[in-house]
């Protein structure tokens, strides 16, 4: 389901024709019949270039809408994570991180921000929010999806940045008529995620016109960390700290660091409120139960309205527009905030009086830190396409403007909690004390915390798209060339007293900047010969910030035989700077290091430098160059006998440059061992040789190399009365993921580890009979090494059982994790880790969907 190869409307057409054909034969059929069947060239994901063939020459794996209904999955999002090439997952809504309300695709593990995402074969702008590390798949509508593309190739040749771990192309409903109306409820078998939704689509014609509008609506409940058995609190036996989970040291205690250096409780420390006193390597502690108050997940709710429309002015002329409208809001909730407050012996509020003492005490009586998202997005595109002395074009501009606003409640401001704790008029031995004085402290330390994140995106452009006028001994040249011009600025303001790292409970630093970017393409296919065809591929592209790259690939495409296709393809990419990398605002900071070259230049060896402190500053950096790749491609389809297809394909990606932070100490091991330092990063002194700065920002030093192999089967078995049954497996494996984070360390093999699973294996079994259409998918992800436990493989089995009515309605119920398989967890890290991007939480899923056509 999740796996199929491309297929081309012209071979749907052929189909719904009565011609039965093997997809690798439909470039040589040339019956009677077929001649009267006008095939209609398309553009493939992966080239710009319209062809008929299914299989290219790039290897394209399509999730169909009939795929999408019969997974039960209700987002884009979830649709593509559980894709086996989101190798190591991919980035969903959760509570307690800045990109609560965000869900994001990683192909091949490279990172999100090295998957290009496409909406009709044009780039969808990332979202502020990640800093423009990667698109938000929550402001896209499932309702208005036609089919979804995933090239497993690099292809920056063809489309320019991102492209280097495999590109998304998401393809929107443009042809569909009548009117369908669909709900949809899901109840799990554990507390939280419940969900219901609803969408509504219309399609039809007017006069030489087509339209189609859809509208979507979807709400998903939180889900606590008390209710799942993994993540709630765990007592312990009583008295160990170590033997808890979900639980913290700060509750309510005094540190005496400036005279013997022990704990002591300070007041009740007794539930509900607190969790009790543990010894915390043989110290008593007090104790706070974080995990009956956290959330795993955010509540979500997502709706958005899509509308396309065309109008043919001439046969050779077509004005079309297509706008989308999202919203989305989530909600996220933190325990309180803690603090470790210095506390002078004079001060009124000390509860250890004459003593300097620091205070880990939790903000209890403030209530949790609740945080709020709502993101719009509005997108427009107005274009005209058609032919012009025999040469298809297709111009537009379009107009994306994407705005967030992120609030939250319950925060501290740190220097009005100093201030009330000197004046002696916050309680720390009862924060929940009703004493006017107490109460009246709390509202002036109380600070709702705000965020506003917007990018504006302005893009138009033109393809043209012909052929040559001659041929060779395969047939005509085909050609593509276009321009593309994008505007785009970008603004990511916190408010003041968190820039000011005024803010208990969180942080935060602002980021804005603006880029303009071209970039000219053009392509080639060349069918040298019947069953040769070669390909090349060049792009410019020039942006504004950082310069220049150019992207060249080289393909071919060979069918030996009938039944055999073999392909392979060389190219080079690049991923451009995102705009956080580049203009995040820098923050200072006092980090310890070891100062090697001022060890050596006062006689003191290596072994006995000494740790100091020193002022630093991290943040974006303006000099960053683009990342760059080399990438290969092998691949082959066979189908050895009718109606079964085999595939695998080959993969190398080596990239360079790739964007880092350096540590304030490795910039010294580069000073110490003649490694130039990376361009904006800097070690200032002064006259004595004294470190003055350090300037630790993000820098072009990492390399990563991965490699790996997928192969897929797809097989349709025409049992007669009993239907027609379509099993197919797909395996996704990475041989090896090599990554280096500077010049001064190993490379290092990574797969395998953890949260890095080297396989994937989903399966597929749709069987239709008469009325029904029964799915079953399994999805299995490997086991990974953790010191000093290993984490287990994780198999999850999904079903859906519809019945097609005979009023042109479907009834369909759905079990997602059918056998309510838990996350693994990894128990040898401090409170339970569970992978996210890989596995969900929800639990058993029961759903019920109706959808009805007219």
């Amino acid at each position: 389901m999740f796996n199929k190869r491309k297929t081309l409307s012209a071979a749907i057409h052929l189909a719904c024709s009565g011609v039965v054909a093997s997809g690798l034969l439909l470039s040589g059929m040339a019956s009677a019949e077929e001649e009267a069947v006008k095939l209609e060239k398309e553009e493939v994901t992966g080239s710009h270039i319209k062809q008929i063939d299914i299989e290219g020459a790039s290897p394209v794996a399509v999730i169909s809408r009939e795929d999408i209904e019969l997974s039960g999955l209700q987002s884009v999002a979830d649709v593509l994570r559980q894709t086996p090439y989101n190798s190591f997952g991919s980035f969903r809504e959760t509570s307690g991180n800045t990109f609560q309300s965000q869900s994001l695709v990683d192909l091949r593990g490279l990172g999100a921000s090295r998957t290009l995402v496409l909406i009709n074969g044009r780039r969808a702008p990332a979202s502020p929010v990640t800093g423009g590390t990667g698109v938000d798949l929550n402001i896209l509508p499932l309702a208005a999806v036609d089919r979804i593309e995933i090239l497993k190739d690099s292809a920056s040749a063809v489309y320019g940045s991102e492209a280097i771990g495999g590109v998304i192309n998401i393809i929107l409903r443009k042809d569909y008529e009548g009117v369908e109306m669909t709900a949809n409820v899901e109840r799990p078998s554990e507390p939280g995620a419940d969900a219901e939704g609803g969408s509504f689509a219309a399609g039809g014609s007017y006069g030489k016109g087509n339209y189609i509008a859809t509208l979507e609506y979807r709400h998903k409940d939180i889900i606590y960390s008390r209710d799942r058995d993994w993540s709630k609190v765990d007592y312990g036996d009583g008295q160990d700290y170590l033997t808890t989970e979900g639980i913290s040291i700060f509750g309510n205690t005094v540190y005496h660091a400036f005279t013997d250096g022990r704990f002591e409780v300070l007041g009740p420390c007794d539930p509900p409120v607190y969790s009790g006193v543990y010894s915390y390597f043989g110290e008593d502690v007090c104790t706070y139960p974080y995990a009956n108050v956290s959330a795993e997940t955010n509540e979500l709710d997502r709706a958005n309205a899509f509308l396309y429309l065309d109008y043919e002015v001439n046969n050779d002329t077509t004005i079309y527009a297509q706008n989308l409208i999202s919203r989305v809001e989530s909600f996220g909730r933190y325990a309180p905030a803690v603090g470790f407050m210095y506390v002078p012996g004079a001060a009124p509020g000390n509860p250890v009086p004459g003593e300097d003492i620091f205070m880990l005490h939790r903000f209890a009586a403030f209530g949790p830190r609740d945080d709020t998202a709502t993101n719009w997005q509005w997108d427009t595109t107005l274009g005209v396409k058609g032919t012009l002395w025999d040469v298809d074009y297709d111009a537009f501009v379009r107009y994306n403007l994407y705005d967030s606003d992120i609030i939250g409640r319950n925060y501290i401001l740190d220097s009005q909690a100093t201030q009330e704790v000197l004046d002696g008029n916050y309680n720390f031995l009862d924060p929940f004390s009703q004493d006017p004085a107490h109460l009246a402290a709390m509202d002036r330390m109380r600070h709702d915390t705000a965020r506003d994140v917007q990018n504006k995106y302005f893009n138009t452009g033109i393809n043209l798209n012909g052929e040559m006028p001659f041929e060779l001994a395969g047939g005509n040249v085909g050609w593509a060339a276009g321009y593309e011009y994008r505007d785009e600025s970008y603004q990511d303001i916190y408010d003041a007293e968190r820039r000011a790292h005024n803010v208990i409970g969180s942080s935060g630093g602002s980021s804005e900047g603006d880029r303009q970017q071209y970039a000219i393409y053009g392509e080639l296919a060349m069918p040298v010969l019947d069953s040769v065809e070669l390909s090349a591929a060049l792009r410019y592209d020039h942006y504004s910030d950082f310069g220049s790259e150019t992207s060249p690939q080289l393909k071919v495409r060979w069918q030996p035989m009938d039944n055999l296709l073999l392909r392979a393809s060389w190219g080079q990419g690049f991923r451009a700077p995102a705009m956080i990398e580049l203009y995040a605002a820098g923050a200072e900071d006092h980090p310890f290091v070891k100062d090697w070259t001022q060890c050596s230049l006062n006689g003191i060896p290596a072994d006995q430098c000494p740790t100091q402190q020193v002022n630093a500053l991290s943040g974006g950096n303006p000099d960053l160059e683009a990342e760059t790749s080399d990438s290969w491609n092998l691949g082959a389809v066979w189908e050895p006998i009718e109606d079964l297809s085999l595939e695998a394909n080959y993969y190398s990606v080596d990239m360079e440059n790739v964007v880092s932070t350096i540590s304030p100490q490795t910039l010294l091991n580069f000073e110490r061992d003649g490694i130039g330092l990376p361009s904006g990063t800097g070690i200032e002194r002064d006259a004595n040789g004294n470190i003055t700065l350090l300037k630790y920002v993000t820098a072009n030093v990492a390399v990563r190399e991965v490699s790996g192999l997928d192969i897929s089967a797809h097989y349709t078995w025409d049992i007669g009365e009993w239907g027609v049954l379509k099993p197919e497996v797909t395996w996704a494996h990475i041989n090896e993921y090599n990554f280096q984070g500077s010049p001064d360390v190993k490379k290092v093999d990574i797969i395998g580890d953890w949260a890095q699973p080297q396989d994937r294996v989903q399966g597929v079994v749709r069987w239709d009979v008469k009325d029904f259409t029964v799915g079953w998918v399994i999805n299995w992800t490997a086991g990974m090494d953790a010191e000093p436990n290993n984490i287990d493989s994780y198999t999850q089995h999904d079903f859906t059982f519809t019945y097609h009515a005979g009023w042109d309605g479907d009834i369909t119920l759905g079990i997602q994790n059918a056998f309510e398989e838990d996350p693994p967890i990894d128990t040898s890290v401090d409170d339970a880790s569970n992978f996210y991007p890989l596995y969900p939480i929800d639990g058993r899923v029961w759903s019920l969907t109706y959808k009805q056509r007219f």
